[in-house]
This record gives structure tokens, C-alpha cells and sequence, in this order.
């Protein structure tokens, strides 16, 4: 009897020891260092292509919309329809600096251009991925310089969006917009 007695508080130290220690080991929202933080980057290409020549090739950084974000978050929390992916593909003629608060960029919607579905394509195990696709031109328009990609082909869902210099295309060219995006 006297054995067991002892045997309990025993018991009962090393469990709170290992408890504290379980606790301790664990990480502390406040003890999160940047190494173990998500990070968003990309970079978004314009190709335009005139009698089979490539005539234009452009590439910029862009702006991660607040929606952009939500939809990262909702996505990881498993709280968002799975329906939805990051990858249909718009141009604009828009002379202001995108902000993420936008949640459109105004498309073009002639001369063979509207919102498409792009190609998705892996780079398995980097982290990285990319989506583009190509505008068949019918018609002339003059100052295309803005590309938004979106997580829907109809409203108010544009994930990001960047500007490039003007580009002016007549009929029979193709543009390529290629987004490249990395989570590191």
C-alpha cells in the first residue's frame, strides 16, 4: 500500500513535467519568426506577338488585393467553397494606380478580349505555379496596360492585378499574359 501511495505522486510530477514541457515546446503566436511566415510573390509577363515576331515583352510585379487576401486566408482555413480557383485572366485600359482595395479592373470586353480561363501549370515542389493565357486579337485597341487575375469568370473577385507600359494591338496579334506566382 505504502508503495502505491508513493507510486501516485510520482506519477503525478512526471505527468505535470511532461505537460510543462509539452506546453513550452510548444509555438507562441508571439514567438512566430518570420522564417516560418507565408509569403506571396509574382510576377506577371506580357507578350505580344505581330506576323509570328515578338514585338513587346513586358513584366512587373503586382498588387495583392485585400480580397486577394481574404480568399489566401479562406482557402488555408478550409472555409471557402473549393469551386473557386486563381485563374481566370482579364486586361484593361485603366490610367490609375491599382489599389488593393479594387475588386474589378473594368475588362475589355472587344477585339477578342474578355475574361478567360488560363492555363494552370505546376512547378511541382517549388512552390510555384504559373497562368497565362493568350489573346487571339480581332480589332485595334490602343493603351492596354493593366492585366487583373481573378478566382471567378464573372464579378467582383480579382485576386491581383499589375499595370505595364502602354501596348497597342491591332488585328491578328496575340498577346500572353503569364502570371507566375510563389508561396514561400
Amino acid at each position: 500500500m505504502k508503495k502505491t501511495l508513493f507510486a501516485i505522486p510520482t506519477l503525478l510530477a512526471l505527468l505535470a513535467f511532461a505537460v510543462v514541457m509539452g506546453v513550452n515546446s510548444m509555438p507562441h503566436a508571439g514567438n512566430i519568426s518570420s522564417k516560418d511566415a507565408v509569403n506571396y510573390k509574382a510576377m506577371v509577363c506580357m507578350d505580344q506577338y505581330r506576323n509570328g515576331q515578338l514585338i513587346a515583352h513586358k513584366c512587373h510585379h503586382n498588387t495583392l488585393t485585400d480580397y486577394g487576401k481574404d480568399f489566401i486566408e479562406q482557402q488555408l482555413s478550409g472555409t471557402l467553397d473549393n469551386t473557386q480557383s486563381v485563374k481566370y485572366i482579364a486586361v484593361a485600359i485603366n490610367n490609375t494606380t491599382p489599389s488593393a482595395a479594387w475588386t474589378s479592373i473594368n475588362d475589355l470586353t472587344t477585339s477578342g478580349f474578355s475574361r478567360a480561363a488560363g492555363t494552370y501549370e505546376s512547378n511541382s515542389g517549388s512552390g510555384s505555379w504559373n497562368v497565362y493565357y493568350t489573346y487571339s486579337v480581332t480589332g485595334s485597341e490602343t493603351g492596354i496596360n493593366m492585366t487583373g487575375l481573378y478566382t471567378n469568370s464573372t464579378g467582383n473577385t480579382l485576386f491581383a492585378v499589375t499595370t505595364f507600359s502602354d501596348t497597342n494591338v491591332i488585328s491578328g496579334d496575340t498577346l500572353k499574359i503569364n502570371w507566375t506566382i510563389t508561396v514561400s
